[in-house]
């Protein structure tokens, strides 16, 4: 069963206020640990776009908004929970524009979640430890 979210099915916080961070170099990819990968079937790696505990940025960038860079999203994760099953994530994406910025929290995604945020929408595909996965399926 697929679940759709948006910002108001989560409860989602809008916080003016909070701008953007800069995108750092990406981390070195993580080789994968069947072990880990086992006991946890919510991490398959899979997926196109990565967010990393380690720093607040999406790994490769997410595609470029229609209205200009300041108004792409970067984000990051605040928790993964893999004592659940299935395994869950706290995520937040935010964006400089319109000043001074703007801020939303999904709490407990799962595996085949859809988020929509500013015009964007993914599909959760992996919850690993540090590491949450997902594919893009729509951007402005």
């Amino acid at each position: 069963m697929r679940r759709i979210l948006t910002s108001a099915a989560l409860a989602a916080t809008l916080a003016l206020g909070a701008a953007a961070c800069a995108s750092p170099a990406a981390p070195a990819p993580q080789p994968k640990d069947s072990t880990s990968m086992a006991q946890n079937p919510s991490c398959t790696s899979q997926g196109e776009y990565a967010l990393r505990q380690s720093a607040h940025a999406v790994f490769p960038a997410l595609p470029k908004h229609s209205e200009g860079a300041e108004k792409t999203p970067s984000g990051g994760i605040y928790t993964v929970n893999l004592s659940t099953t299935p395994a869950t994530t706290s995520i937040t994406f935010d964006v400089e524009e319109p000043a001074p910025g703007q801020h939303l929290d999904f709490k407990e995604a799962k595996v085949g979640d859809e988020l929509e945020f500013w015009g964007y929408r993914i599909r959760i595909t992996s919850i690993c430890q540090g590491e949450v996965r997902f594919d893009v399926l729509k951007h402005p």
